[in-house]
Formats: C-alpha cells, structure tokens, sequence
C-alpha cells in the first residue's frame, strides 16, 4: 500500500519538553491560515516517559509519537520523514512559535518557485528583532544569520529571496526530494541543516529560498537549552564546523558565474547594512544606542563581509577568464578546420 500523499503536510519536531511542543502545536492552526487542516505532526521524543504524558495537544491537531530514542538531530529528523505520510514536510524546533499564516505562505512560495527544495521563514527572537532571514557564510566559510539583531520591518528582509541556506529550526520541502537527498548523520550537533541546503544545489538542483512572509518567533537555543552552547560551531576547531566548511567549499566551486555574482551581491548588500551600523548612519531601531565595543565588533564584521565581497569578485573573474580562454580556444579550433577545408 502506498500511502504517500494521504496527509498533505507532515510536520517533523525533535522534542524533550512538553511545554515547549505544546506551545508549538497551539500555534499550528495560526500559521496555517487558510491552508487547511490536512495535517500530521510527527514527534521524535527524547524526553521521559512522565514528561511526554503532560504534553497537551490541541483539538483538531493529529501528533504521532512516531519514536522514542536518544537526541540526534538528523538521523531523528531522517527517521521522522520514513514515516511521514505528507508530500510536504516541514521541519520545525519544538520552542518554534508560528505566526499568523506562516506555514500557509511558505508552501505557497514552494508551489509558485518550481526550481526551489527548500523553504526558510523570518524568524523573530524574543526581543522582537530578526534572529534569521537566511544563512550566509563569512570570507572562512562559516555560516552567520543575515541581518541579526534587524528591525522586523526592515528593507532588506522584508523581501523573498534565494540565499545560500536556511536554518532547519523552520524548513519547507518536498518529501520526494527530501527522500532523495536526506540529512547528512555525520554531524553530532548542529550544521546538518545548512548542509543540506547546499546538497539540494549540487545533488538535485534546486534553490533555498527564504520567505519573508512566513513570520515565527524563535528563541533560539531553547530546544536543548544549554547543552549546545560550547559545541558546535561554538568551537572553530570542532568536527562538524571543519565538514560543514569544507562542504561550503565545494558547494561554492561549483557555483556558475551567475550563481557566484548572486551570492555577490548578498554579501554586499549584507556588507553595507553593517556598514552603515557601525558608522552610526542608520540603527535597526530608533532605540538601540550602539556602545564603542558593539561598533567595533559590527565594524570587524562589515570588514569580513569585504572580504568576503572580494574573494567572490576573484572567483568570478577567474571564471571570466576560463570563459573567454575557451572562447579563443573554440575560434582557433574553428579556424583550424576552415584551413583544413580550404586545403582540400
């Protein structure tokens, strides 16, 4: 029997605190606006038996506790989608509050962009600035949030746009393709989300696009509380930093020259938002008094993103000059036959 398709949208959550899930799935109906009500949630617990029975569910809302084993975040998530039954899954943290239609305009924005897998939302931190709209990475290959610490209404996200990766604490995508390039289970901690997003590039072809309109808020970090904090990338010599890294790499030697002056341009567009910070032009809010220690720390980021700016500048006109060598080289092989031809 195949049952693919009988629910329209799987949400998968990793989870080990009741609170927090139920929190979330109150505010399922919220984020699904008008999508309607053809939808399962599938929970990977990790927490005890007394904490999953004070977990409360909401009326009209279908959760599955479709496993009970140790925290592992992909190999959760990638068991999670085996038993899915939607044609969407949507990957969300269990402290992931949504907003007002924010599930409903991510899988429109999925539908209406065919060459994009992956789907990522605005994500709003406690204090009511942007915590994420999209993933960058820095001239080392390490991923940042674009436009942390932001006014939500800020220009420069409140449009939809392709970006490099989203954070898998909200991530859209279709089952067949999540079945055919699922997370990588060699990280122990954090980067799997990233990297996938970049496997959906190389592997299948297919873009991350983050969705300004799907509007959450995240306190980011509350999933496993504290037990994260030092590992990860918090420590630049850890294991999943130095694959995460080296799977950027690849992924961007293989970017066209068009590809590499989108990712350009984000990286300029990031680098004069910092900019303008640190020289005090513009502030995220009409509150925020920017200390000296903060302006030289968004200054040492603003330099980064030159950097970064630079070297992606290099790398496009190293493909430039790979182009026109080609160029001459197919004009002097034409010639070369006409020649031969003349002679005959």
């Amino acid at each position: 029997l195949d049952y693919k398709g009988l629910a329209t949208l799987s949400i998968l959550v990793v989870s080990k605190t009741a609170s927090l899930l139920s929190n979330m799935l109150r505010s399922i109906p919220t984020g699904l606006g008008s999508y309607g009500d053809d939808v399962e949630v599938l929970c990977s617990w990790n927490g005890t038996n007394d904490e999953e029975q004070t977990v409360e569910v909401p009326p009209g809302i279908e959760l599955y506790f479709a496993q009970r084993i140790p925290y592992h975040f992909s190999s959760n998530v990638n068991r999670l989608a085996e038993r899915a039954c939607g044609e969407l899954l949507l990957l969300a943290n269990d402290d992931l509050i949504f907003g007002p239609g924010s599930i409903e305009h991510s899988t429109r924005a999925l539908k209406e962009h065919s060459n994009t897998g992956i789907v990522g939302a605005k994500l709003i931190n406690t204090n009511g600035k942007v915590d994420h709209s999209g993933i960058l990475f820095d001239h080392s290959h390490k991923p940042f949030h674009r436009y942390r610490g932001a006014a939500t209404n800020h220009p420069f996200v409140e449009r939809t746009e392709l970006v490099p990766a989203t954070t898998g604490a909200f991530m859209l995508t279709r089952a067949a393709d999540f079945s055919r390039c699922p997370m990588n289970e060699n990280y122990a901690y954090n980067g799997e989300d990233i990297e996938i997003c970049l496997s959906y590039k190389s592997r299948l072809g297919l873009n991350t696009l983050y969705c300004h309109e799907a509007c959450c808020i995240h306190p980011e970090r509350t999933t496993r509380g504290h037990e994260v904090i030092d590992r990860g990338f918090g420590n630049d010599n850890s294991e999943d930093l130095s694959r995460l890294r080296k799977a950027r790499l690849d992924h961007l030697l293989g970017l066209n020259s068009d590809e590499t002056r989108w990712e350009l341009s984000l990286a300029s567009r990031e680098a004069s938002y910092w900019h303008a910070i640190a020289e005090d032009n513009i502030a995220p809010t009409s509150e925020l008094a920017i200390s000296r220690k903060a302006t030289q720390e968004l200054r040492l980021q603003a330099r980064a993103q030159a950097v970064e700016c630079e070297r992606l500048m290099g790398e496009l006109d190293i493909a430039n000059l790979a182009a026109n060598s080609l160029k001459a080289e197919l004009q002097a092989m034409q010639w070369r036959s006409e020649q031969r031809t003349g002679n005959r």
